[in-house]
């Protein structure tokens, strides 16, 4: 068998191979996926890791601050708190407010009950956080 013999047949098959199908140039550039940048974002705590705390009174109808900020009033149910150190504050102008600190841990629920005392001595509440 001589060389051309051999490479003859070679030369065609390369041939074929690389003109099978459409030209390169009609080809649309392969889409190749970017990169991003994502910033992973905390996931937010589940529902079943919140936690609730009931605030009661007696008499009922307190206004009721949870961290300083109103929470509704008494009887209420302040739900979906993060677990730690919450304060609890009555609203009462004639006897002084009275501030509690409730902690509570995840899926926790806790109640949180004040009766009112009525001031002796009008110059100092009697439910002051001291």
């Amino acid at each position: 068998m001589s060389v051309q013999s051999f490479l003859v047949p070679v030369a065609l098959s390369s041939a074929l191979l690389v003109g099978c199908g459409a030209p390169q140039a009609d080809l649309p550039p392969p889409k190749v996926a970017e990169p991003t940048l994502t910033q992973s974002q905390p996931e937010p705590p589940r529902k079943e890791h919140l936690a609730t705390i009931e605030v009661l009174s007696s008499p009922a109808g307190m206004e009721v601050l949870l961290d300083s900020k109103p929470a509704g009033k008494t009887p209420v149910t302040i739900e979906n708190l993060q677990p730690g150190s919450h304060d609890v504050t009555y609203k009462d102008e004639a006897n002084g407010n009275a501030t509690y600190s409730v902690e509570v841990g995840e899926g926790e629920y806790k109640v949180q009950k004040h009766n009112v005392v009525p001031r002796a001595d009008r110059d100092a509440p009697a439910n002051a956080r001291q």
